[in-house]
């Protein structure tokens, strides 16, 4: 069922030390917020600046403007709900950025 890696688990049992061939899966998760520091010149950043999260309405800047001054040098301060909190926010700012700010319908292909 879930474990992963079965056949790998059991092809390199005889080089892979027992207690990484029998742990459980441990779940990656790249640095978000590192991504969003005021200090980079990113869309992400720019995106969860004060200005555009007002425009936009969508969420509580206060709240926002507090994750982003835990995340402080890299984001080590953030747990990973705080990171994973910040990419929402991201997310719903660039959608609605893409999809309402920006939206430019497309338009009917013409007939041949």
């Amino acid at each position: 069922g879930l474990n992963e890696k079965y056949i790998l688990k059991k092809a390199f049992a005889d080089l892979l030390p027992s207690a990484i061939g029998q742990r459980p899966k441990q779940p990656y998760r790249a640095p978000i917020a590192a991504c969003f520091l005021r200090e980079r010149d990113s869309l992400a950043s720019r995106l969860l600046q004060s200005d555009a999260l007002r425009e936009t309405g969508l969420t509580d800047v206060a709240a926002v403007e507090k994750l982003l001054q835990k995340a402080g040098d890299g984001g080590a301060g953030l747990s990973e709900r705080d990171d994973m909190a910040l990419a929402t926010v991201a997310s719903l700012q660039l959608l609605h950025r893409q999809f309402v700010a920006d939206f430019r319908p497309a338009t009917p292909r013409q007939a041949v």
